[in-house]
């Protein structure tokens, strides 16, 4: 395939079903014009029902995928000796038409290639295959067969996961190749019998999660998942579909138990492994269908989980398999752990965060007294709290001096590595040493830490353009403040928004370039801008105090909402706008493990949704109740009521306690909500500590200073509402190898300066324009060398490398998109985080300073 499609660029699979749509993807990846030819009303007929083969359809019509269902295939046209196409009829078109490609991949389903059972006079099956027993046995017992061959049961599997089943099967009824086949009680331990195979299965086809598991094999072979079988089985289901996201989410249960017999899975299968546990369990324990939808509670414990219980499908291994491990080989991490018992050897998803394997690992580890790797990145093996205590203990102010001094306690190996970093641990550095010193996180030698929002006092956006949105303490905004920033969204061209992410507490300025981003701050800060329009109907001039960065971007405080309180409100009884606005500017710009939010309701009332923020005031007759550690989003949680009746002096004593325990102690990028959740003795211990001072370091909380906040294009725009919004086209992501690269220079290629060496920040990128293309130029201080490559992103198609932290990967170079984070090896190019997803990469010497 890859050698023909040098001389090809139109294709067709026939076949929509597993193997066919990785053909499919396989060709896509070729460059080809890509054509999928399915005889049934939709994909993946022997995985999924109707609805979900045809989101999945839609989704991978998305792609630029030709989807060719109910086709009915009549005559391959093939010319001279050259192949034309096929005649066929399909869904879309009941009259026989001829598609026209160059290269036809045949994925029609698997035929047992049995020829030579057959010779040899051994049985086969009705429909093919080595007939077999329970020992893989064929009808002479001298003679063994498994795999793709095998018949079993009138059954031949077409999968690799029952292949590994009937093999270790076979291995161990082998005589002189048994597996503890003597027992210590016993004289003579029986060899285990094959009983047949889980057709379960989770796979990503062209980017698309799609999942199908069952509780026993009726769930395919009875069409369980097919609502006029499931009815006459006494089956009932469950469906979520999203036609916007392409979701779709189809769980079966029994009517009178409720036990879960299967589901499929198409567009998010974070749960599969989960829901895999739960549908080989007699029933649901605690939980009730409703529980399983998504955003419900399906996640099982792994205290749930039996012995016996599979938690490696494609190994079979079980959970006591890695409890043993844990117990008896001394594993301490998953690699230890794929090691000593094969999981993750087959699909790894049992080993991702969302499988049973890290959460058996972590609490057989705690229950053994034994300590998992918690560090924050594989290049720096230190938890935050560790890194929190060194540098604010030993002063440290830059990476450099956190970097050497770690490495002098003895858990960073490689020095270079360390300095190098990664977009991991340099932002979890840069976090700390902002909330210690309270210094511009801009300035050098901290500003290559920062991840490119950070950087560049902005949010990057889906069109890699960025929002401004500027600080309004306590929500209160002078008609001064309203028209400074109304020049300047008409002077950039900005789209206005009163902000949704803080509660309509802010404005945002959205659709800045990078380069305008300088200028734009400048005219907010300092208060001065000035706009005339072409038709002269609109002619502003401002000079006011200016305004501060609202830190949208920063993991730090970035708003406190307020009602108004006794300013105008008939039921205040308290001044909510006043205090708001003296705990925003006594906070603003402190930075801390994730974002964090407050509310000032001015009664009981509860304007200002204090009680879904990380800090909430809620107004009394006599002061203040204290509310800390709720949020909204994606999973809310209601705030803790913590201390009442309090006065504004301690509500800002103990709100600085909390924060500053929180910013001491807490994992990187977890909400205030998760950490009280996580912490041992809960919403007690915590008033113990920074009430009762049980640990002795309140002392230490009040050196907690008010923050020091120093003020420091060309796209298609379309009409939307009243304004103007910028017009943002997603490309087609760009995958397969780069079209163009070092590797495939020629004589025609020619040196091109790029500039002074001075102008390039080092460990850095820096975006250059040669010709019409723009190149990402970076100076890796600590490998020790400059790459290039394309800054075009090719993912989204979005020059923006040059803003991305660049870092190692083990001992690779790499760079990782600000955007989506993915993550490319500077030496090659290649994909990291997707081998999908390649760059162009060149080389770059050093002439004369240049």
């Amino acid at each position: 395939m890859i050698l023909f499609a040098k001389k090809s660029r139109k294709a067709a699979v026939i076949g929509g079903g597993l193997l066919g749509l990785e053909a499919a993807k396989a060709v896509y990846d070729l460059n080809q014009e890509t054509h999928v030819l399915e005889m049934a009303p939709y994909l993946m007929p022997a995985q999924l029902d109707a609805p979900g083969g045809k989101v999945l359809g839609e989704k991978i019509k998305d792609m630029d995928i030709r989807v060719h269902t109910s086709a009915r295939l009549s005559k391959v046209v093939v010319e001279d000796g050259v192949l034309k196409g096929i005649r066929l009829t399909d869904a879309d078109n009941a009259e026989e038409y001829l598609l026209e490609f160059d290269m036809l991949v045949v994925s029609a389903g698997i035929r047992p290639r049995d020829e030579l059972a057959r010779s040899s006079g051994l049985s086969v099956g009705q429909r093919g295959g080595v007939v077999v027993n329970d020992r893989m046995q064929t009808s002479d017992p001298k003679i063994f067969a498994l795999g793709e061959v095998a018949c079993h049961k009138n059954l031949c599997y077409g999968l690799i996961a029952p292949g590994w089943d009937q093999a270790s099967v076979l291995a161990k009824n082998f005589e002189h190749a048994t597996w503890e086949m003597k027992s210590k009680d016993k004289e003579e331990a029986e060899p285990p019998l094959y009983t047949g195979s889980d057709l379960s299965t989770k796979l990503k086809l062209l980017g698309v999660d799609v999942a199908s598991f069952g509780s026993s094999l009726d769930f395919w072979f009875k069409r369980q998942c097919h609502d006029k079988e499931a009815k006459e089985q006494g089956l009932s289901s469950t469906v979520q579909l999203d036609p916007f996201s392409g979701l779709y989410r189809k769980l079966v249960f029994h009517e009178q138990t409720q036990k879960l017999m299967g589901g499929l899975l198409v567009g998010n299968a974070d749960d599969y492994f989960s829901l895999l546990g739960l549908a080989k369990q007699d029933d649901l324990g605690k939980k009730a269908p409703v529980d399983l939808f998504l955003g419900g509670n399906s996640e099982e414990s792994v205290d749930d989980l039996k012995d016996d219980a599979i938690v490696c499908l494609c190994q079979k291994v079980t959970k006591k398999d890695i409890v043993d491990a844990v117990k008896e080989q001394d594993c301490m991490t998953i690699p230890d752990i794929k090691r000593c018992t094969t999981a993750g050897a087959g699909c790894g998803g049992c080993v991702l965060a969302t499988g049973f394997v890290p959460k058996i690992l972590k609490t057989t580890l705690e229950a053994c007294g034994k300590k998992a790797f918690t560090g924050i990145s594989p290049n720096f093996p230190f938890t935050r709290k560790e890194l929190f205590d060194i540098i604010k203990t030993k002063e440290l102010k830059t990476w450099e001096e956190v970097v050497e001094t770690c490495a002098r306690v003895g858990k960073i190996a490689d020095l270079k590595k360390g300095l190098g970093g990664d977009e991991v641990c340099k932002p979890v550095v840069a976090s700390i040493l902002a909330s210690l010193w309270q210094e511009n996180p801009v300035k050098d030698g901290l500003n290559m830490l920062q991840d490119t929002n950070d950087r560049f006092l902005a949010n990057i956006q889906r069109s890699g353009q960025y929002s401004v949105i500027p600080r309004v303490p306590g929500g209160e905004l002078t008609p001064d403040e309203l028209i400074l920033m109304g020049t300047v969204a008409k002077k950039y061209n900005l789209w206005t928004k009163v902000t949704g992410a803080h509660r309509a507490q802010r404005i945002g300025l959205f659709g800045a370039n990078v380069w305008q981003l300088p200028d734009i701050w400048e005219e907010l800060c300092y208060g001065k801008s000035a706009y005339a329009s072409a038709d002269g109907k609109v002619l502003t001039k401002v000079d006011t105090d200016g305004m501060e960065s609202g830190h949208a971007y920063g993991k730090a405080l970035r708003a406190v909402k307020s009602c108004v309180g006794t300013s105008w409100c008939r039921f205040g009884v308290q001044d909510s706008v006043g205090m708001a606005n003296r705990i925003e500017q006594r906070y603003k710009g402190f930075r801390a493990p994730h974002k964090w939010k407050m509310g000032v309701s001015g009664c009981m009332r509860e304007c200002a949704e204090a009680q879904g923020k990380d800090i909430g005031l809620v107004a009394t007759t006599n002061g203040w109740n204290l509310y800390i550690c709720g949020n909204h989003g994606t999973s809310p949680k209601h705030a803790t009521l913590f201390m009442t009746d309090i006065s504004d002096e301690e509500a800002i004593k103990y709100i600085d306690r909390v924060m500053m325990y929180y910013t001491f102690t807490a994992d990187p990028l977890t909400r205030t909500s998760k950490w009280l959740e996580n912490l041992e003795g809960g919403i007690e211990f915590l008033r113990e500590v920074v009430v009762d001072d049980k640990l002795g370091v309140p002392a230490a909380f009040e050196q907690f200073a008010n923050v020091d906040d120093k003020k420091y294009g060309d796209l298609e725009w379309t009409a939307q509402r009243k304004q103007k919004k910028i017009a943002v086209e997603d490309l087609p992501t760009v995958i397969g190898p780069a079209k163009i690269g070092k590797g495939n220079a020629d004589a025609s290629w020619r040196w091109v300066d790029v500039g002074e060496e001075s102008a390039f920040p080092a460990n850095a990128g820096f975006a250059v324009k040669v010709s019409n293309s723009e190149l990402a130029v970076y100076n890796h201080i600590a490998a020790g060398k400059w790459y290039a490559t394309q800054n075009s992103c090719p993912h989204k198609q979005l020059q923006v490398l040059s803003r991305g932290m660049i870092g190692f990967q083990g001992d690779v170079p790499k760079v990782a998109c600000p955007i989506h984070k993915n993550t490319y090896n500077l030496e090659t190019g290649k994909g990291i985080s997707n081998a999908g997803l390649n760059l162009a990469n060149f080389d770059v010497k050093l002439e004369n300073g240049r």
